[in-house]
């Protein structure tokens, strides 16, 4: 779904279901477009979920009740991906964060499950994926796992110890031989 140079709305009216196979792509692009996926009903996601802001696009719109299943994929793969409604999102799959985007949940609630992965790419000291919450927006994980994942060849350096702040070497303290020890008399 394409939000080109308007706004592409794919509303739904109950329930519906992304399958293992499937792929739902949102693109917003020129002319400050947006993409959007709004309605009643839950979105089941057993399959992948993409948000694509391409140059001159704004945003996408995630403003439906979703639960990312198990086998479930949700990218914000650049720009910004919008939870703006009062809906909710479960996560049980996995939920990425290219380097330089945003998930940005100002309405709703955002659940991480004890089986969902919440990963942040990571291409250099200043760009990575992010989540902002804000407004009335909820973050929340319940169990599951954070993790960073490096992209695009980047590996952090690592500092050098610091004298300053490395801890003054102590003096050695000698230890007693056997035969300093006072000997004890053998009683009788």
């Amino acid at each position: 779904m394409s939000g080109g140079g308007s706004d592409a709305n794919l509303s739904l009216s109950g329930a519906s279901t992304v399958s293992p196979a499937g792929e739902l792509v949102l693109t917003s692009g020129g002319a400050n477009g947006f993409g959007q996926v709004s309605g009643a009903g839950t979105l089941t996601n057993n399959g992948t979920i993409e948000s694509s802001v391409t140059s001159g696009g704004s945003y996408d719109l995630l403003d439906v009740n979703l639960d990312n299943a198990v086998s479930g994929k949700v990218e914000v793969a650049s720009g910004d991906l919008e939870q703006t409604n009062a809906t909710s999102t479960t996560n049980d799959g996995i939920v990425i964060t290219d380097p330089g985007t945003l998930y940005e949940i100002s309405q709703g609630t955002f659940t991480g499950e004890s089986d969902g992965t919440m990963e942040f790419e990571i291409a250099g000291a200043s760009n990575f994926g992010s989540v902002l919450v804000s407004g009335s927006g909820q973050f929340a994980l319940n169990g599951g796992t954070v993790q960073g994942a490096l992209e695009g060849g980047f590996t952090p350096p690592i500092p050098a110890p610091d004298s300053a702040s490395s801890p003054a070497p102590t003096a050695e303290r000698s230890q007693p031989s056997r035969a300093d020890l006072p000997r004890r008399s053998a009683r009788a």
